[in-house]
């Protein structure tokens, strides 16, 4: 990876990170104490999800599909797999959502 790669990656980085930032200091101006808790909640709830699913994601395919006699083949099970808890996921909330 060029310098260019590595600055645009920082860049990928950085910038959300800011924003992130920013928000947070115009939030806490603009809402209540208990609306901001409740945004931070749910912040934090989709943050944790996120990691958790596309971390888990990246690492299996990263770790497992190299050593794999078809890799293509055990892409397709991760991605089925992950779709499937997608669909699950959304359903539960869809019909469970009061």
């Amino acid at each position: 990876m060029g310098l260019r790669g590595r600055a645009v990656f920082l860049l990928a980085r950085l910038v959300p990170n800011l924003l992130g930032v920013a928000t947070t200091a115009v939030l806490t101006r603009l809402l209540a104490p208990a609306e901001y808790g409740f945004y931070a909640l749910g912040l934090s709830l989709i943050s944790f999800l996120t990691i958790g699913v596309f971390d888990w994601l990246g690492l299996s395919l990263l770790r497992i599909a190299p050593k794999t006699e078809h890799p293509e083949r055990f892409f397709g099970v991760v991605m089925r797999f992950f779709a499937g808890l997608s669909a699950a996921s959304s359903g539960i909330v869809y019909w469970g959502w009061d």
